[in-house]
């Protein structure tokens, strides 16, 4: 009841715990605002904190990414922010999500490829989770995420470049199964690559921003910059091969 004096009293003492950077009252404010005063504005900042300060990735990132997809009362749909939020999400359901913005193009390049990516994910995704397979079954995830496997299949049969790239066919299917996943730099100053993955490793070579990259690995120690947590990358550009810190690339070029 937000006339509760002492539900008030409450949320005050906790706010000014949680701006002191205390993750136990962050969670307790997500909890009053999500499930008590049904309060999504004031949800959103909160789990928005929970997830980039305290880095409550998984279950926590796939809400918000879910939450900007769809707007909510308060709350603005902003299809970049659900995009980064849905990738840091271990739900399949969100992985699902993911492949229909690539799918469609929804405030992204339309990408079949990337799109057929995360439908694979989403489908192989470990049946054992009772909790995960109950979502993909209520959303009937299985059968729609086949189907446009099967209309992406049927557009590379058909060679229509237009709908598909300028790849040949052989390329695609490379590409689909390739375990070297396609990034572009994401930061505005560029990258540094480094022979060893650390930033106390020498230069090899800078990687201006949006330069597109192939990673070669995502076994580096993990580590955190900026607020951002990320393994080390080891990437390459064709001509430089380094390491790099994983926060500072994207999957997307926007």
């Amino acid at each position: 009841n937000k006339n509760d004096k002492n539900l008030q009293e409450a949320i005050k003492f906790y706010k000014l715990a949680a701006d002191m950077n205390s993750e136990i009252a962050c969670g307790r404010l997500l909890n009053i605002y999500g499930e008590e005063l049904n309060d999504d504005k004031n949800y959103v900042y909160y789990l928005k904190k929970f997830v980039d300060y305290f880095h409550r990735d998984g279950r926590f990132a796939g809400d918000l990414g879910r939450i900007y997809l769809l707007g909510s009362t308060g709350v603005s749909i902003n299809k970049k922010l659900a995009i980064k939020y849905l990738k840091k999400s271990d739900n399949p359901y969100d992985l699902y999500l993911l492949g229909n913005i690539y799918y469609e193009g929804d405030s992204v390049k339309k990408d079949l490829i990337i799109a057929a990516r995360y439908y694979r994910e989403a489908l192989e995704y470990n049946k054992t989770d009772e909790y995960y397979s109950g979502i993909l079954d209520e959303n009937n995830v299985t059968e729609k995420a086949t189907s446009r496997l099967n209309k992406i299949n049927k557009l590379l049969e058909t060679k229509t470049k237009e709908e598909i790239s300028e790849l040949s066919i052989n390329e695609i299917e490379q590409k689909l199964n390739s375990n070297n996943e396609v990034y572009y730099v994401s930061t505005k100053s560029g990258i540094n690559l480094r022979d060893i993955p650390s930033t106390k490793g020498n230069k090899v070579g800078k990687l201006a921003n949006k330069t597109k990259i192939t990673v070669l690995s995502k076994d580096g120690p993990e580590e955190v910059i900026e607020n951002i947590r990320s393994n080390w990358y080891k990437v390459t550009d064709g001509k430089i091969t380094g390491w790099c810190f994983g926060g500072f690339v994207s999957i997307t070029n926007y």
